[in-house]
């Protein structure tokens, strides 16, 4: 299984801005807005955001700290937000979770959104990730919550493939037991955006409350799909 070049093919037939729903996009909004408010940026710190897609967290992370660096296994999708968005306003580099370009110890802040769940060995990932923090540092996570993967058989070689490239479920017990065999300790385990909000469509009119309210309101309707989880380094 070549997982990174499945994600490679798949990245350039994807269009973030395009192939989400109103109330999808509010949804992925309102993750940024979350992981930012705990990430507590000041011009102080630095962040890296590993896996970063269309660049959609950096763009904001910039209004916190300029020293921000996104990388990605392809800059397709980097490239392709400069048309919705205009031109990219932090440092990227192509790179993989198990390989980052960036020295040990170089960072207060690392991010992984959406992103372990994609991964063949996610306990390598997060090794890594170790390993670029600052002592002190902290590394902040967010993975769909025991999700129900689905499959469908691959018309090319026959086998079993997950249907949104999902490759793990996780819920609180195994994703603190591989963040602490890596050495980290956790500080936060947060459940977030209802089931309910989302099928019935609500976040594209949510859109209007601060992040607090649209919190209590998500927690209110209960069934959360997202796990947020924060991970320091001793």
């Amino acid at each position: 299984m070549n997982i990174e070049k499945y994600y490679l093919t798949d990245n350039k037939n994807y269009n973030y801005f395009e192939s989400l729903s109103p109330s999808q996009f509010e949804e992925e909004k309102r993750r940024i807005q979350l992981i930012l408010k705990l990430a507590h940026l000041n011009g102080n710190k630095s962040l890296i955001d590993i896996g970063t897609g269309p660049g959609w967290l950096p763009r904001e992370a910039r209004k916190y700290t300029k020293d921000v660096l996104a990388i990605d296994v392809s800059d397709y999708q980097i490239n392709l937000s400069e048309k919705y968005i205009g031109k990219s306003n932090f440092k990227f580099r192509e790179g993989s979770i198990y390989n980052i370009p960036a020295r040990k110890n170089s960072f207060d802040i690392a991010v992984t959104s959406e992103v372990i769940e994609h991964l063949e060995k996610p306990e390598k990932g997060i090794v890594e990730v170790y390993r670029i923090l600052k002592s002190n540092g902290k590394l902040i996570i967010t993975v769909p919550y025991r999700e129900k993967i689905h499959y469908t058989i691959c018309m090319h070689c026959l086998k079993q493939t997950s249907v949104n490239g999902h490759l793990h479920i996780f819920d609180r017990k195994n994703i603190s037991a591989i963040l602490r065999n890596s050495g980290f300790t956790i500080e936060t385990i947060k459940l977030f955006e209802s089931k309910i909000t989302s099928v019935l469509g609500l976040n594209q009119y949510l859109k209007i409350l601060p992040i607090s309210w649209w919190l209590s309101v998500d927690k209110l309707f209960g069934k959360p799909q997202k796990m947020l989880i924060i991970a320091k380094k001793p």
